[in-house]
């Protein structure tokens, strides 16, 4: 497969990468916090921006800025955020059931725009840049 007028090779998608919705509930003093829900854990191309490229970035406010490759999923959207680095667990109850997953840690990127490449269903290539504090 070509992406990107390059020879694409699915075994270049080697880097773990939790993919997760943002969710922004009011606790009960009326404030909002961000949440993640875990959606699931894929294995990925991350590069990192450099050259250029950075500082094109740095000028439009990126942090940490990548372009990331994935196997296509139906169920991320732009709200949808990565997190690097993160460890992923399982989630069991006193039955010893499987609940569900979750993930802890890591480095939060929001995406910033998404392309199913070529519109095949079978790629999608993320632009990220890293969530700040505060």
């Amino acid at each position: 497969m070509l992406i990107n007028g390059k020879p694409f090779n699915p075994g270049e998608l080697k880097t773990s990468i939790v993919l997760a919705k943002k969710m922004v509930p009011k606790n009960a003093g009326g404030f909002q916090k961000v949440e993640y829900e875990f959606i699931t854990e894929v294995k990925g191309k991350w590069i990192n921006v450099h050259g250029q490229e950075a500082w094109l970035a740095q000028t439009k406010g990126a942090i940490k800025a990548a372009t990331v490759t994935v196997r296509y999923r139906s169920d991320v959207d732009q709200t949808c955020v990565l997190v690097l680095g993160s460890t992923v667990e399982e989630v069991i109850d006193e039955h010893d059931i499987l609940l569900g997953w979750t993930f802890t840690g890591g480095e939060v990127f929001e995406i910033v725009s998404m392309d199913n490449i070529q519109q095949l269903n079978e790629y999608i290539e993320f632009k990220v840049k890293r969530v700040t504090a505060g």
